[in-house]
Protein backbone atom coordinates (compact mmCIF):
# COMPACT_ATOMS: atom_id res chain seq x y z
CA UNK A 1 0.00 0.00 0.00
CA UNK A 2 2.71 2.48 0.97
CA UNK A 3 4.79 2.05 -2.19
CA UNK A 4 1.76 2.34 -4.52
CA UNK A 5 0.76 5.60 -2.82
CA UNK A 6 4.28 6.96 -3.37
CA UNK A 7 4.16 5.95 -7.06
CA UNK A 8 0.74 7.60 -7.53
CA UNK A 9 1.92 10.77 -5.77
CA UNK A 10 5.12 10.83 -7.85
CA UNK A 11 3.19 10.43 -11.10
CA UNK A 12 0.79 13.20 -10.06
CA UNK A 13 3.70 15.54 -9.25
CA UNK A 14 5.46 14.76 -12.54
CA UNK A 15 2.25 15.31 -14.46
CA UNK A 16 1.77 18.67 -12.70
CA UNK A 17 5.31 19.71 -13.60
CA UNK A 18 4.72 18.60 -17.19
CA UNK A 19 1.53 20.70 -17.39
CA UNK A 20 3.28 23.71 -15.86
CA UNK A 21 6.17 23.55 -18.33
CA UNK A 22 4.21 22.69 -21.48
CA UNK A 23 2.88 25.70 -23.40
CA UNK A 24 -0.85 25.61 -24.05
CA UNK A 25 -1.94 24.53 -27.52
CA UNK A 26 -3.11 27.27 -29.89
CA UNK A 27 -6.87 27.90 -29.75
CA UNK A 28 -8.87 25.75 -32.12
CA UNK A 29 -10.58 27.90 -34.70
CA UNK A 30 -11.81 27.68 -38.26
CA UNK A 31 -10.99 31.36 -38.79
CA UNK A 32 -9.60 31.69 -42.26
CA UNK A 33 -10.21 28.02 -42.98
CA UNK A 34 -11.67 27.40 -46.43
CA UNK A 35 -13.39 24.30 -45.12
CA UNK A 36 -16.18 22.75 -47.14
CA UNK A 37 -18.05 21.70 -44.02
CA UNK A 38 -21.76 22.02 -44.63
CA UNK A 39 -24.66 22.60 -42.31
CA UNK A 40 -28.38 22.29 -42.78
CA UNK A 41 -30.68 25.23 -42.11
CA UNK A 42 -34.13 24.82 -40.56
CA UNK A 43 -35.56 25.11 -44.10
CA UNK A 44 -33.57 22.02 -45.09
CA UNK A 45 -31.14 23.85 -47.38
CA UNK A 46 -27.45 23.03 -47.08
CA UNK A 47 -24.83 25.73 -46.78
CA UNK A 48 -21.32 26.38 -45.57
CA UNK A 49 -20.73 26.28 -41.84
CA UNK A 50 -20.06 29.73 -40.35
CA UNK A 51 -16.43 30.56 -39.66
CA UNK A 52 -15.32 31.17 -36.10
CA UNK A 53 -13.50 34.45 -35.56
CA UNK A 54 -11.17 34.99 -32.60
CA UNK A 55 -12.27 37.70 -30.17
CA UNK A 56 -10.73 39.44 -27.21
CA UNK A 57 -12.61 41.49 -24.61
CA UNK A 58 -10.61 44.68 -24.19
CA UNK A 59 -12.95 46.59 -21.88
CA UNK A 60 -16.31 46.43 -20.16
CA UNK A 61 -18.72 49.20 -19.27
CA UNK A 62 -21.60 49.44 -16.82
CA UNK A 63 -25.10 49.04 -18.27
CA UNK A 64 -28.66 48.82 -16.99
CA UNK A 65 -29.21 45.07 -16.87
CA UNK A 66 -32.98 45.62 -16.78
CA UNK A 67 -32.97 47.36 -20.19
CA UNK A 68 -34.39 45.20 -22.99
CA UNK A 69 -31.90 46.58 -25.50
CA UNK A 70 -33.02 46.41 -29.12
CA UNK A 71 -30.71 48.93 -30.79
CA UNK A 72 -27.42 50.71 -30.03
CA UNK A 73 -25.83 53.57 -31.95
CA UNK A 74 -22.68 55.50 -31.10
CA UNK A 75 -22.80 58.86 -32.86
CA UNK A 76 -20.38 61.74 -32.38
CA UNK A 77 -19.04 60.22 -29.14
CA UNK A 78 -22.46 59.62 -27.59
CA UNK A 79 -24.33 56.34 -27.18
CA UNK A 80 -28.03 56.07 -27.91
CA UNK A 81 -30.08 53.02 -27.01
CA UNK A 82 -33.48 51.79 -28.09
CA UNK A 83 -35.25 49.48 -25.64
CA UNK A 84 -38.30 47.31 -26.10
CA UNK A 85 -41.31 45.86 -24.25
CA UNK A 86 -44.81 47.26 -24.41
CA UNK A 87 -45.19 50.06 -21.89
CA UNK A 88 -41.42 50.13 -21.22
CA UNK A 89 -39.89 51.14 -24.59
CA UNK A 90 -37.47 54.07 -24.54
CA UNK A 91 -35.09 56.00 -26.72
CA UNK A 92 -32.28 57.19 -24.47
CA UNK A 93 -28.83 58.70 -24.43
CA UNK A 94 -26.57 56.69 -22.14
CA UNK A 95 -23.41 57.66 -20.23
CA UNK A 96 -21.65 54.55 -21.54
CA UNK A 97 -18.11 55.56 -20.57
CA UNK A 98 -19.08 56.50 -17.02
CA UNK A 99 -22.02 55.35 -14.93
CA UNK A 100 -23.99 53.52 -17.62
CA UNK A 101 -27.08 55.48 -16.57
CA UNK A 102 -29.48 57.43 -18.79
CA UNK A 103 -28.57 61.05 -19.44
CA UNK A 104 -31.93 61.74 -21.07
CA UNK A 105 -34.73 59.58 -22.39
CA UNK A 106 -37.99 59.66 -24.30
CA UNK A 107 -40.66 57.09 -23.56
CA UNK A 108 -42.61 55.59 -26.46
CA UNK A 109 -46.38 55.35 -26.33
CA UNK A 110 -47.28 52.16 -24.40
CA UNK A 111 -48.88 50.66 -27.53
CA UNK A 112 -45.45 50.50 -29.26
CA UNK A 113 -42.69 47.96 -28.77
CA UNK A 114 -39.40 49.71 -29.55
CA UNK A 115 -36.88 47.88 -31.74
CA UNK A 116 -33.85 48.89 -33.79
CA UNK A 117 -32.35 52.35 -33.96
CA UNK A 118 -30.59 54.36 -36.67
CA UNK A 119 -29.42 57.95 -37.07
CA UNK A 120 -29.45 59.66 -40.46
CA UNK A 121 -28.62 63.34 -40.95
CA UNK A 122 -29.05 64.07 -37.22
CA UNK A 123 -32.53 62.47 -37.09
CA UNK A 124 -33.30 59.37 -35.03
CA UNK A 125 -35.27 56.49 -36.53
CA UNK A 126 -36.61 53.91 -34.11
CA UNK A 127 -38.39 50.85 -35.47
CA UNK A 128 -41.39 49.22 -33.84
CA UNK A 129 -41.99 45.50 -33.67
CA UNK A 130 -45.51 44.50 -34.75
CA UNK A 131 -46.82 47.94 -35.61
CA UNK A 132 -44.50 48.34 -38.62
CA UNK A 133 -43.77 51.99 -37.82
CA UNK A 134 -40.54 53.97 -37.96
Amino acid sequence: HGSSAVVVASVAILYGVYLALTPPPPPQSDYGNKSTTTTQSPSGKEGKAPLLCPMEIINTFPHDDMAFTQGLVIHEGRMYESTGLYGESLLKEVDYLGSGKSIRETKLNAKYFGEGLAIHQDSFYQLTWREGLI
